[in-house]
């Protein structure tokens, strides 16, 4: 009887060492999901600010082209330079509001940036609630609800 008792501790000594180890390793790939999901917002996020750059640089590119125009234009034809210096004047209101729309979607983006992305949280409520719905009536109303 004492051996089949040690033999029976053993076993569930066992059992309970690998459900640690199932633990571990829940818990291992859960944050290895964080640092991945983590580590694509860097890569979005850079992505973003490499595009962002392009644009920047091709408007400048256009404003200089613009500009080199504007100058060889106003040698042959100087009433059109005035008219162009009051276009040029009204359009730099206009990048102005650009320039407060981007602060303003900037800063939203960085909020919504704050919320936490826990993809493996919503999985295991889905879950628990798929387990819940498929239990008997009897257990599904003692159960409490999230």
């Amino acid at each position: 009887k004492d051996q089949k008792d040690q033999k029976d501790q053993k076993d569930q000594k066992d059992q309970k060492d690998q459900k640690d180890q199932q633990c571990q390793q829940n818990d291992q790939d859960q944050n290895g999901e964080q640092k991945k999901s983590e580590e694509q917002k860097a890569e979005e996020e850079k992505a973003k600010q490499e595009a962002k750059a392009k644009e920047e640089k091709a408007r400048e590119e256009a404003e200089k082209e613009k500009s080199d125009d504007a100058k060889d234009g106003e040698a042959d034809k100087p009433d059109e330079s005035k008219e162009e210096g009051k276009e040029q004047g009204k359009a730099q209101p206009q990048k102005e509001l650009s320039k407060e729309e981007k602060e303003q979607a900037e800063k939203t983006k960085q909020w919504l940036y704050q919320i936490p992305d826990d993809s493996a949280g919503l999985w295991r409520r889905k879950f628990q609630y798929q387990y819940q719905q498929r239990q008997p009536s009897s257990q599904a109303q003692e159960a409490q609800p999230w």
